[in-house]
């Protein structure tokens, strides 16, 4: 903690601002000024820790639709909050921090599977087919996990994006015909399609479920459970500047 209040210091122009007054060597995290998004959006090209790099071109990227799931300026990771509160946050990351944070996604999702013979069995026996059914159609966090993939990753496993808007027939058929082992979406979505697969229209069998951004209830674990007789369900919570806080 201390290392990244003197990072933010040293090298954050707002930080530096809002800091000026405390000591830094000695100061405890619960003393430090309090901001908001709305703050850090107001003074968004001074709350980074890379100059060069302006407000209206951070903006001008995220509201290009053109640009969802390409690097921003061909090194950095724009992501943004989805603005149901009224405000949308905009986070950048530098590719190398971006592959820690994805490194420490994948080790806590699946760190129960992380064994020689779970392995074995999806890379040599057989290529792992994620499907990652989630909102697509802007910078949102867990679409550019997905997407903003190194190649190396595609060796070993198949991610494919689902579209959460896609009409729920086609996606039933593209699933039936993709057939995944891991499925990953939102508690509810992941809910409607156990219906699917009780009632005989979803025909796949999963072996993993993750989910996020809601809360999942205990009707949708049972109705899940009962559908998907052995899949292991894990919940995942995190935000959009730092990805997975917990599971």
């Amino acid at each position: 903690t201390r290392s990244i209040i003197k990072y933010a210091y040293k090298r954050s122009p707002l930080y530096r601002r809002l800091y000026q007054n405390v000591d830094i060597n000695k100061v405890k995290i619960t003393d430090l000024p309090t901001i908001n998004k709305e703050y850090i959006l107001k003074h968004l090209s001074d709350s980074l820790t890379r100059r060069g790099i302006s407000k209206d071109e951070i903006i001008l990227f995220a509201h290009d639709s053109d640009s969802v799931g390409k690097y921003f300026k061909n090194k950095y990771v724009l992501s943004t909050t989805s603005g149901t509160t009224g405000i949308i946050g905009y986070f950048l990351m530098s590719e190398w921090q971006w592959i820690i944070q994805k490194g420490v996604e994948f080790a806590r999702l699946l760190k129960h599977r992380l064994s020689f013979p779970y392995i074995y069995k999806y890379t040599v026996k057989n290529k792992l087919r994620w499907a990652m059914i989630v909102a697509s159609e802007g910078h949102y966090i867990t679409y550019l996990l997905a997407r903003l993939t190194p190649k190396q990753a595609f060796y070993l496993s198949d991610i494919r994006i689902f579209s959460i808007t896609t009409p729920m027939n086609k996606m039933i058929d593209e699933l039936n015909k993709f057939s995944p082992h891991y499925v990953h979406s939102y508690p509810t979505f992941l809910e409607a399609l156990a219906y699917e697969k009780l009632a005989g229209r979803l025909t796949i069998e999963v072996d993993f479920m993750s989910s996020g951004s809601e809360p999942f209830s205990e009707h949708a674990r049972e109705v899940i459970k009962k559908a998907f007789k052995d899949v292991e369900i894990v919940e995942t919570y995190g935000t959009t500047e730092a990805i997975c806080l917990a599971n």
